[in-house]
């Protein structure tokens, strides 16, 4: 959803993708938890079977966006850029929520444009590798 709303070019589109997983779980701390627990979730539970791979299939979105063509993780070049803008955001929400950052839990907006700023080096960084 942050996505279609931002509209506009790759980098747009993962920074607000960024500021709403972050947002996410600062404001359903155990939900975000929960979902992240995968010895939690039931795999034959149909919802996430469906949701799971929507889910995975936007960050290839947002990756084919940065890079302007289609991302598979069976590309060893396409799988490290899938995972670090994964991994880059996923990793903050988690530190915000433990209070391991200064712009934690306590300070949202904080956290929100840490997540921002995050996804623009994150971008030009996969942007400036694949030149």
């Amino acid at each position: 959803q942050a996505r279609a709303e931002e509209g506009g070019n790759g980098e747009a589109q993962y920074s607000a993708t960024a500021r709403a997983y972050v947002r996410f779980a600062l404001e359903n701390p155990q939900h975000f938890r929960l979902m992240c627990r995968r010895a939690r979730l039931d795999p034959g539970n149909e919802a996430l079977r469906i949701v799971a791979p929507a889910a995975f299939g936007e960050l290839l979105s947002i990756v084919a966006g940065l890079v302007g063509h289609e991302v598979s993780v069976a590309d060893a070049e396409d799988a490290a850029d899938i995972h670090l803008t994964w991994a880059s955001v996923h990793g903050l929400a988690h530190l915000a929520l433990e209070g391991q950052i200064a712009a934690g839990a306590d300070r949202p907006d904080a956290a929100l444009d840490l997540a921002e700023r995050m996804a623009i080096r994150c971008t030009r960084g996969i942007l400036a590798r694949r030149a």
